[in-house]
């Protein structure tokens, strides 16, 4: 009886390369929830940047506004990703156009839904600013930004 050495040889790289695959799915199968943990947390930490650098935005462009025009209290900012500059301007509760080359200037990322209110007394509130799957608020200068998960919003 003749045996064929590279017949065997074939079928023993046949169930090394099975193991190996084997044992990468099995690495991969215990990584992945570290991994979406990890992924889970930055983007945590970049909402909550964001929600500080929008908060922050508000009040500079709030008093520069003032510098060149007068804005009346309540002062709000309201994101909204539909429309042409992801953001609508009310003071007293009207549609506020800024001058010629007054913008905002964020740190971080605009929200797609949210507002940002300078109330009367002065104190400021950031409320329902969505960024991808967290939705952020921070209710006063002291406050810490606090952000939690939108339940409506799957994986991306």
């Amino acid at each position: 009886m003749d045996v064929d050495i590279k017949d065997n040889t074939k079928i023993i790289k046949m169930v090394e390369n099975g193991l190996v695959i084997i044992v990468l799915f099995s690495i991969i199968i215990i990584l992945f929830p570290s991994l979406e943990k990890i992924v889970d947390k930055t983007a945590k930490q970049s909402a909550e940047s964001s929600t500080q650098g929008v908060f922050n935005m508000a009040k500079d462009y709030y008093t520069n506004i003032n510098l060149q025009d007068i804005v009346d209290l309540p002062f709000e900012i309201e994101f909204d990703e539909n429309t042409n500059r992801g953001y609508i301007i009310y003071s007293n509760g009207l549609e506020y156009t800024p001058p010629i080359g007054v913008n905002l200037k964020i740190e971080g990322k605009l929200p797609s839904t949210g507002s940002v209110v300078i109330k009367k007394d002065g104190e400021i509130e950031a409320k329902n600013l969505k960024f991808k799957r967290y939705i952020c608020g921070k209710a006063s200068i002291a406050a810490p930004v606090v952000c939690v998960k939108d339940k409506n919003k799957t994986k991306e």
